[in-house]
């Protein structure tokens, strides 16, 4: 599945530079986010960054593609105290997971306001897992900044696994 979308995206980026280059941009940014759902209980904000490309059909309607690394943090977790049973008060912090990830979408614009939809692949580097990514989202555009608001669900498809949902903020520069 994943040379299945890395020949989309280069069948993208092909059929967008033999036509107008006036149409097609690349892009690089940051992006914050939140962690809800079950994994909040153990996970609580993450950062990362894009790197984006998009062609513009027309002046309502563009396709983007991006790839961006995402590190979720843990947060501390606290254990009840027990003397009775000779435990004591006790924490741990989770590993932060590196999530990787690969969408494909669209975007259609009304002004400088504009919603999409994204879908791809997820990678979780430090369970060596992939599944698949979702990404409704709203943004606005001002000259060269995209600024974005999107929920992201991760996927992995092994039974008893979290489902990874984070809502995330970003900015994204086109050049």
């Amino acid at each position: 599945m994943k040379k299945y979308f890395s020949f989309l995206t280069l069948l993208l980026f092909v059929i967008c530079y033999k036509s107008d280059a006036q149409k097609i941009k690349f892009g690089i940014g940051p992006v914050a986010s939140l962690v809800v759902g079950d994994l909040s209980k153990f996970y609580t904000y993450g950062y990362g960054g894009e790197l984006d490309i998009k062609y513009s059909v027309t002046k309502e309607f563009e396709i983007y593609s991006h790839v961006g690394l995402h590190k979720i943090i843990g947060k501390t977790i606290y254990s009840q105290s027990l003397p009775e049973f000779g435990i004591g008060q006790s924490s741990f912090k989770p590993k932060p997971l590196n999530n990787f990830r690969f969408l494909m979408g669209c975007r259609y614009f009304s002004g400088n306001l504009f919603g999409g939809f994204g879908i791809g692949l997820s990678s979780q580097k430090d369970v060596y897992r992939t599944g698949v990514s979702l990404s409704p989202q709203v943004g606005y555009r001002i000259q060269k900044l995209d600024f974005i608001a999107e929920y992201i669900s991760n996927q992995v498809p092994n039974q008893g696994d979290p489902i990874i949902n984070i809502i995330g903020l970003k900015t994204i520069y086109y050049f």
